[in-house]
Parts: structure tokens; sequence; C-alpha cells
């Protein structure tokens, strides 16, 4: 994942955490809690593989 991805990635993440605090729906929320936790396991996925690549090319 480019750094442009990641940047808008953890933009709609934010977007996202604001949108789940406003909702009153139920429903909703629960299907922003999807996403949200969704995106959130691409990030930490992304990162990890970031991580593990700089790490073997020492």
């Amino acid at each position: 994942m480019t750094k442009e991805e990641q940047a808008i990635f953890e933009y709609e993440l934010y977007k996202l955490s604001m949108e789940y605090q406003k909702c009153m729906d139920e429903y909703l929320k629960s299907q922003i809690q999807q996403d949200i936790s969704f995106l959130s396991s691409v990030l930490q996925g992304s990162q990890k593989r970031n991580s593990q690549s700089r790490s073997t090319r020492y």
C-alpha cells in the first residue's frame, strides 16, 4: 500500500469514527462499526507488511 493510499484509508477511518459517534440508529452504527473494523484491519496488515519488508532489507 502506498503512503497516499494509507493516508486515504486513515482519513476514511477518521470520518467513519465521527459518523459513528453522531449516529443514533443502532443498525447503522453496527454497519459503521463493521466498516471501521475492516479499515483498521487493512491498515494494521499494511503496517505489519511494511515493517517486515524494512527489517528484511538490512
